[in-house]
């Protein structure tokens, strides 16, 4: 069995009755675009991210030097037959978007890349998912590129 202990990621999202519910293990995100803003709405399940609750003054250049940055600390598949999903939700607005991703896009896109992408294509999702991965790939993405983007109208 050589992929043994080997885990994934997972972000997923249902809505029901004006409500977004986000679930989510690793680091895999979800992100919120309202009224020409951006809003990472999931927190990584990483050594980094464990780390910057204690640390919470690191600057970006720090946490991008950090040696563990992309370490899981949660994930499915890895060590317990089970494992604690993040649970949220959220009321919607007429036209908010949700990115639904891995880190094969948000490790070279930043939130403002993102932004922008979507904001590009107004109402064509499919152009908007297509920029991103462009630009993830364009930015130096070496990670397999998953999107996914929901628009509540």
């Amino acid at each position: 069995m050589k992929r043994r202990g080997m885990g994934t990621t997972v972000v997923a999202a249902a809505v029901e009755h004006g409500r977004i519910h986000i679930a989510h293990v690793g680091d895999s995100r979800c992100y919120r675009i309202r009224a020409g803003d951006v809003e990472r709405l999931t927190l990584d399940h990483t050594m980094l991210e464990e780390f910057k609750r204690y640390n919470p003054d690191m600057t970006p250049e720090e946490e991008k030097r950090f040696a563990h940055r992309s370490v899981l600390s949660r994930a499915l598949g890895v060590r317990e037959a089970e494992v604690e999903v993040d649970l949220q939700r959220h009321e919607l607005v007429p036209g908010d978007r949700f990115v639904l991703c891995s880190d094969g896009l948000s490790g070279p896109v930043d939130d403002w890349g993102m932004l922008a992408a979507v904001a590009g294509a107004g109402d064509d999702l499919e152009a908007a998912t297509a920029e991103l991965i462009t630009r993830a790939n364009r930015d130096g993405g070496t990670d397999n590129v998953t999107v996914i983007l929901l628009s509540w109208a």
